[in-house]
């Protein structure tokens, strides 16, 4: 059973409803006390055109990022292995995609880009969860 779940989880909101139209970048995720998978939502309003491809990248001191080994994407809704989808303006704003991450394959910081395919422009938002390796005792 769960006690106060406002000291067990972390929300970061990486990138708020920002309007992209040429290669965009999240600010940096920090899961240095992450625990277990991590979960990414994204969400596009809705009158956006085009396609975006998102890269997940992740870095051990936010100054250098590499790609994230396939092996960590993981679908939210089952935990198996997955592929990134393009988000498609067509069919993303009726509800947000969401992917999983596995954290003993990440390193601390994680950035995701979305760079159009050939041409985009959509308002996107990203939030990502994790549950905390510690919890405080003083709430």
């Amino acid at each position: 059973m769960l006690g106060f779940s406002v000291n067990q989880f972390a929300v970061n909101v990486p990138l708020s409803g920002s309007s992209i139209t040429t290669a965009t970048t999240t600010g940096a995720i920090d899961l240095k006390n992450a625990l277990g998978p991590i979960l990414v939502t994204q969400s596009i309003a809705a009158g956006g055109s085009g396609t975006l491809v998102p890269t997940v990248t992740m870095s051990a001191d936010d100054s250098t990022y590499v790609a994230v080994p396939s092996t960590a994407l993981l679908s939210a809704t089952t935990g198996k292995a997955a592929t990134l989808s393009n988000l498609l303006s067509t069919s993303v704003a009726a509800a947000p995609v969401s992917f999983a991450l596995k954290r003993d394959e990440l390193m601390r910081y994680v950035k995701i880009t979305y760079t159009p395919t050939p041409t985009a422009t959509m308002t996107v938002s990203v939030a990502e969860f994790h549950a905390l390796a510690y919890t405080s005792q003083s709430v």
